[in-house]
C-alpha cells in the first residue's frame, strides 16, 4: 500500500511539472505572437507614414526583435538581477532619460504609444509566467501601493538594459 501511495505522489508531481512546462511553453508562444504583432504595427506605421522613421523607431524595432529572441529568458529573477545591476549605472540611466525625453517630443508620440505597449507586453509576460508571484504581488499591492511602481520600473529596465535592449546604441 505504501508503494502505491508513493507511486501516486510521484506521478502527481510529474503531471504537475508537465502541466507547468506546457503552460509556460504556450505562454511564450502566445507572447511571441504578441511581440511580432507589435513589431508589425511599428513597421506598418512607418510604411503608412503615421510613425516617424528615426533612431527611436530603430531602437523599438531592434529591441522588440531582441525581446522576441530572449523571451524564454525574461523571468522575474532575471528582471530582479537587471534592476539590481543597472539601477545605479549612469550609462543606463542617461540612456533611459534620453529615451523618455525623446519619446515625450510631439513627433515621437506615436512611438511612445508603441513603447508603452512594449512595456505592457513585458509586464504581461512576467505576471503570467510567474503565477505565484502574480498572486503574491496582488496581495502585496493591497498593502503596499508602490509595488506597481517597481513592476513598471522592472519592465522598463528590461527595455533599456544592454542584455535585453539595443538602447545604448541609439541613445548616444
Amino acid at each position: 500500500m505504501l508503494y502505491v501511495l508513493i507511486s501516486i505522489l510521484i506521478m502527481a508531481a510529474l503531471l504537475d511539472k508537465a502541466l507547468r512546462r506546457g503552460r509556460i511553453d504556450l505562454l511564450l508562444l502566445e507572447m511571441r505572437f504578441k511581440f511580432f504583432a507589435l513589431r508589425d504595427e511599428l513597421r506598418d506605421g512607418v510604411v503608412t507614414g503615421t510613425l516617424p522613421e528615426n533612431k527611436w523607431f530603430e531602437y523599438l524595432d531592434t529591441s522588440i526583435t531582441k525581446a522576441i529572441d530572449l523571451l524564454p529568458t525574461i523571468t522575474a529573477w532575471e528582471t530582479v538581477a537587471l534592476v539590481l545591476r543597472y539601477k545605479n549605472d549612469p550609462t543606463v540611466q542617461h540612456a533611459q532619460t534620453t529615451l523618455l525625453a525623446a519619446l515625450s517630443e510631439q513627433e515621437n508620440q506615436k512611438l511612445n504609444e508603441v513603447y508603452i505597449k512594449f512595456v505592457l507586453c513585458i509586464v504581461e509576460v512576467l505576471f503570467r509566467r510567474h503565477v505565484g508571484i502574480r498572486y503574491g504581488m496582488k496581495g502585496l499591492a493591497k498593502v503596499v501601493v508602490s509595488t506597481r511602481g517597481f513592476v513598471r520600473t522592472a519592465a522598463k529596465m528590461i527595455t533599456v538594459a544592454p542584455e535585453t535592449s539595443t538602447l545604448t546604441q541609439y541613445a548616444q
